[in-house]
């Protein structure tokens, strides 16, 4: 006796599968968006890193203080410890705190970080009286020790960029209370 065996699945099965796909999808997506932010934070500090490296190398091959400071123009500094609008490298001979000639770089961290169109923007900002940080020809950073605070409105992470005075650069976990700071500030 021959059975008839049939390849293909019914209206019914079918629906189930949908039906199961959806609930493991409604399940993924707010775990998908905390990795998305968490990405967007690590990449906006990488770039922001490889820019203060690149800063320090500048100073010590031209023998010349190198600037990295917060910039809305992309030509000259501003003081007010918020970098969301974009960073500028630049030589400072004459030591008045703003590019002598065109930048050496420029950068804007949401751009590098590849954040589309409306998103909400991530904040980047430096310690309190440390709008910006200088890096003197030896490669040092003359100054107390600051820390940059990256993080995105809204959101449940941050990274940490610490500068000290002998012109190391280090990556670290934000603290609660550094995460709220930046959180909070406006």
């Amino acid at each position: 006796m021959h059975r008839k065996t049939t390849i293909g699945a019914t209206l019914i099965e079918l629906l189930m599968a949908v039906l199961v796909l959806a609930v493991l999808g409604t399940l993924a997506a707010p775990a998908f968006g905390t990795l998305l932010e968490r990405s967007r934070v690590q990449a906006a500090d990488q770039a922001f890193v490889a820019a203060l490296h690149f800063a320090r190398e500048a100073a010590v091959r031209s023998g010349a203080r190198t600037l990295v400071c917060p910039s809305v123009d992309g030509t000259h500094c501003i003081d007010d410890g918020h970098w969301e609008a974009g960073w500028v490298v630049a030589i400072d001979r004459d030591r008045d705190g703003q590019p002598d000639t065109a930048p050496l770089l420029r950068g804007d961290h949401d751009s590098t970080n590849r954040i589309p169109q409306g998103a909400t923007r991530l904040r980047l900002q430096s310690s309190v009286g440390r709008p910006r940080v200088v890096f003197q020809p030896d490669g040092s950073a003359g100054g107390s020790n600051v820390t940059l605070l990256i993080c995105r409105p809204g959101g449940q992470s941050g990274r940490g960029i610490v500068v000290s005075n002998s012109g190391h650069i280090r990556q670290t976990r934000l603290s609660t209370a550094q995460l709220q700071r930046c959180l909070a500030d406006a």
